[in-house]
């Protein structure tokens, strides 16, 4: 109890910049998730979050520096390329969407598995580390790292509080959106970019693994108490925030522990309590 406290307590600067951190990178995912949730796209996030090892590998290699912004630049791109040839295979082949995902996901995941080990045998003095991006390490987290989550976060909230009324119509009536001359390519595409960009900081807490289940859970659970988008969309991004710190506390407390299975375990036993309590208040 008094590690939980101390660490709550925000007075070491190395626990602060953990905790902002981890509450700015749950929070966020927690709020785009509920987006690809209620477009049954959740396993899209997925894909390109493991489409993004090689880019971050990629960044690393052509510049020789673990920069967090550098890495994330990497990865946007590896997983901006993974988002479009996604929708490309999907409209001009006859290949299901469940199978281009599979496909894109194998081969980008493939090559970045491959990356990252000839990168860790090579004499870069900064190779060590990079597999964080497999399984989180977000108690590696500096204040420089803040920034970029910080900026995310706050393009995030603004796109909630600038577009929710065009987004709401797009989630739940597209044809209604289309026909009444909503710009719904420009929101869809928007939602995408916020989705790619919120990926890329996400798998620095949870790894490229398991990403999909901070992108989903929280949305899920929320989904489970309320009916009103508005407060979906609050309720996923507190969940997302307290898992990521919860998380990153057990992390802090015992450092062989590898954050993201912890931010998943603490997102899955809220979800099971969720799913029992409503099962039992039915």
């Amino acid at each position: 109890m008094q590690d939980l406290l101390y660490f709550l307590s925000l007075s070491d600067p190395n626990v602060r910049w953990v905790a902002i951190g981890a509450c700015l990178i749950g929070a966020t995912t927690g709020c785009v998730g509920v987006f690809a949730y209620l477009q049954k796209r959740s396993l899209v996030g997925d894909t390109i979050a493991h489409a993004m090892l090689p880019g971050v590998v990629v960044a690393f290699l052509l510049t020789g520096v673990k920069h967090s912004a550098t890495l994330s630049l990497g990865a946007i791109a590896s997983g901006g390329l993974a988002w479009w040839i996604v929708g490309y295979l999907t409209k001009h082949t006859k290949l299901k969407t469940d199978t281009v995902l599979a496909l894109v996901l194998a081969v980008f995941y493939g090559v970045g598995v491959t990356l990252l080990s000839y990168a860790q045998h090579q004499t870069y003095s900064q190779q060590s580390g990079l597999d964080r991006f497999l399984f989180g390490k977000i108690v590696a987290t500096t204040s420089d790292d803040l920034l970029p989550l910080f900026i995310v976060a706050m393009l995030v909230l603004g796109l909630v509080w600038v577009g929710y009324a065009q987004i709401r119509l797009i989630l739940f009536d597209t044809q209604y959106a289309q026909a009444h001359g909503y710009a719904v390519r420009f929101w869809e595409t928007l939602i995408a970019i916020f989705t790619v960009a919120v990926v890329s900081i996400g798998i620095q807490a949870v790894g490229v693994v398991l990403l999909v289940a901070l992108l989903t859970t929280p949305a899920l659970v929320a989904r489970y108490w309320t009916n009103s988008l508005k407060v979906m969309l609050g309720l996923a991004a507190l969940i997302g925030a307290v898992s990521g710190v919860f998380g990153a506390y057990i992390s802090y407390t015992a450092p062989r522990m590898p954050t993201g299975p912890w931010i998943v375990i603490i997102l899955s036993g809220i979800a099971f309590a969720s799913a029992i309590a409503r099962r039992q208040g039915a």
